[in-house]
C-alpha cells in the first residue's frame, strides 16, 4: 500500500475544506457587513480564538500571530486564499488603521498606539493583514436597506418632529430666550440628538458673526431632512484640526492660487480681509486633492471635491450634490475662531448614493411648489397688468 499517496490526498483533502472555509467566511461577511476583514476571517474559520483577539486589540498580546492557533505557514495559505478570493470576486482592497483598544486620556487626549499582526512584521504581511475587501455594490444595498428600515419605522415622525423643535428653537433664539424654557420636555433622547446636531450643523456652516450673518434655521425643511440623513449615517461627517497661518498672505504659493481663481469667482484681491486669508489657508490645507478650478464651487476635479468657505445653507448643499453629481465631498471652512475650538477646524460631508436621491428629491419638490406659486401669482395679476399687444413690438 501507497501510504505516502494516502497522506499526501488526505492533505490536498484538508487544503480544499480550509479554502471552502475561507471564500466562505469572506463571502458571508460581505454579505452581512459589506466588507470582510483578515482578522475576523481567522476568528471565523476558528483558528484564532475570539478572546485572544480581543486581547490582542487590547494589547495584552505583542503581536497577532502569537495567538493563532495554526503555524504561519498555513496562516500565509489562509491569506493568499482571501486575496484570491477578493480579486475573482472584484473586492475593493481598502487598508485599515488598526489601533489599541481601551487607551486612557493623556493631557486631554488619547494615544494612538498602532497593533502589531506579525512575529516579523514585516510592513508587506502587516499591510495583507490590515487590508479589508469591500463589496461596492453590497454596501450601497445595505446603506438602501438601512434607509428603508429607518423610515418604515418612523424617519418621517422624526424628521416632522425635527422641524418642530427647529421652530421652536429658531422662535427662541429672535426672543433671545434661554433653550428650554416654556417648553414641554420631549419625551424621547432623539430631539436632543437632533438638537446637537442642528446646533453643530449652525456653528459650521454659517460661522459668520459679521453683519448679514444666516442662520441655518431659516430654512426648517431642509435643515430637518439634514439633520436625519447624519443621524442616520447617509451622511458621513468628518473634521479636521489644522494650524491657521495668520501670515499666509506671506506664501507665495498660496497667493498664486488665489490670485488665479479670483477672476472666476466673486473673490476680491488686495481686501486683507479675514476671509482672505481663510480662503488661502482652505486652498493650503487642499492641496493635495489636486489643482482647483471654479464651477459655481471651488472644484477640484482629480478627487471630486468640492471647497466652501464662510457660509453655506442646507438647501444649497442639497443643490450642490444634485447639479454636480461629479462631486463626491463638499469641504466647509467655517471662520476659524470658534469658542470651545481649541485649534481651527474645518469639516467634511460625504452622501451615500440614498442621501444624494433624498436631497435631489428635496430640490424637486421646492422647484415645483416654488413654480406652483408663481403660476399662481402670474394669474392673479392678470386682471391688474393689461396684456401688452405683440404687436406693438
Amino acid at each position: 500500500m501507497n501510504t505516502a499517496g494516502v497522506i499526501h490526498m488526505e492533505d490536498k483533502v484538508k487544503e480544499s475544506e480550509l479554502i471552502g472555509k475561507v471564500h466562505s467566511a469572506v463571502y458571508h461577511q460581505c454579505q452581512q457587513r459589506g466588507y470582510a476583514a483578515p482578522t475576523d476571517v481567522l476568528v471565523d474559520i476558528g483558528v484564532l480564538p475570539k478572546q485572544k483577539y480581543e486581547d490582542w486589540r487590547f494589547g495584552k498580546v505583542r503581536y497577532l500571530e502569537a495567538v493563532c492557533t495554526c503555524n504561519l505557514k498555513k496562516l500565509s495559505f489562509i491569506m493568499k486564499q482571501i486575496r484570491s478570493y477578493a480579486k475573482k470576486t472584484n473586492l475593493k482592497p481598502s487598508f485599515c488603521y488598526y489601533k489599541r483598544w481601551g487607551v486612557k486620556k493623556k493631557h486631554g487626549h488619547k494615544p494612538v498606539i498602532p497593533l502589531r499582526f506579525s512575529k516579523s512584521g514585516n510592513p508587506e504581511i502587516e499591510k495583507a493583514y490590515a487590508t479589508h475587501y469591500v463589496d461596492l455594490g453590497r454596501t450601497e444595498q445595505l446603506k438602501k436597506e438601512k434607509m428603508e428600515k429607518a423610515a418604515a419605522a418612523g424617519q418621517a415622525e422624526i424628521s416632522d418632529g425635527t422641524r418642530r423643535y427647529a421652530g421652536k428653537y429658531f422662535r427662541q433664539q429672535k426672543r433671545g430666550v434661554k433653550w428650554g424654557e416654556g417648553m414641554e420636555k420631549e419625551p424621547d433622547k432623539k430631539y436632543e440628538t437632533m438638537k446637537k446636531i442642528m446646533d453643530a450643523l449652525e456653528d459650521i456652516l454659517c460661522s459668520y458673526q459679521g453683519r448679514g450673518h444666516l442662520s441655518v434655521y431659516v430654512d426648517l425643511d431642509s435643515l430637518a431632512v439634514f439633520a436625519n440623513l447624519i443621524a442616520y449615517g447617509q451622511v458621513q461627517v468628518e473634521n479636521y484640526r489644522y494650524d491657521y497661518d495668520g501670515n499666509i498672505r506671506e506664501d507665495k504659493e498660496a497667493v498664486r492660487i488665489y490670485r488665479e481663481l479670483a477672476p472666476q469667482t466673486r473673490w476680491r484681491v488686495g481686501q486683507h480681509t479675514q476671509i482672505e486669508a481663510i480662503r488661502m489657508n482652505a486652498l493650503k490645507q487642499l492641496a493635495s486633492l489636486g489643482t482647483p478650478t471654479y464651477q459655481e464651487q471651488i472644484y477640484y476635479a482629480d478627487t471630486g471635491s468640492a471647497l466652501v468657505c464662510g457660509e453655506i445653507l442646507t438647501y444649497e448643499i442639497f443643490q450642490l450634490f444634485t447639479d454636480m453629481p461629479e462631486v463626491k465631498k463638499l469641504y466647509v471652512f467655517p471662520y476659524p475662531f470658534r469658542e470651545g475650538w481649541k485649534k481651527p477646524l474645518y469639516f467634511s460631508f460625504e452622501p451615500t448614493e440614498a442621501a444624494r436621491e433624498e436631497m435631489r428629491k428635496y430640490v424637486e419638490k421646492k422647484l415645483d411648489e416654488m413654480l406652483h406659486i408663481m403660476r399662481e401669482k402670474s394669474e392673479s395679476l392678470d386682471g391688474i397688468i393689461p396684456k401688452v399687444n405683440e404687436d406693438i413690438f
